[in-house]
């Protein structure tokens, strides 16, 4: 991707829109392609991400339906900034030579778990960077020199539930 942003979308990105889109998308400070490459650095080179940063915790929640009725719900949170934390990892400073007694251990978890209700959902940036990446490759269809075939799924494959009311 480097390389094509480099050689290709550098050139381009001014006189076409999907060109200047993906060149937008692999900036490396605020591109969305470039954020997802920076999560798999920091997992696959770096720490997993329940090390990567102080929460880590599976919280359970629960989401309106309908005003009436609330579906049990989990969330991973994720870090917000994975290029930040490995920053911070290269230069060796999330190490700590002072010691933290309990209670301050203690404080520190429950803010993280406050905190972490606000952060990114794993599955939800999961679903997001899949539909970003069919979209893209949507849009590539174009600059294809074979033609695919579109894959048709017939509606007697599709899967649905309905929520059961008690």
């Amino acid at each position: 991707m480097a390389k094509l942003r480099t050689k290709i979308l550098n050139k381009e990105y001014s006189s076409d829109e999907f060109a200047n889109k993906l060149y937008q998308a692999t900036d490396s400070k605020t591109g969305w392609i470039a954020k997802l490459g920076h999560y798999r650095d920091l997992i696959v080179h770096y720490v997993p991400l329940s090390q990567a940063s102080n929460y880590s915790s599976l919280l359970q929640k629960y989401v309106d339906i309908n005003n009436e009725k609330k579906l049990p719900s989990v969330m991973l949170p994720i870090p917000d900034n994975p290029l930040e934390i490995m920053d911070v990892r290269n230069n060796s400073s999330h190490l700590s030579s002072k010691e933290i007694n309990q209670e301050e251990f203690l404080e520190k978890v429950k803010q993280d778990l406050k905190e972490s209700i606000n952060k990114t959902d794993a599955l939800k940036y999961c679903s997001d960077s899949m539909s970003k990446l069919m979209e893209l490759s949507t849009n590539l269809l174009k600059y294809a020199s074979i033609k695919s075939d579109i894959i048709n799924i017939p509606k007697e494959d599709l899967i649905s539930f309905k929520v059961i009311e008690e």
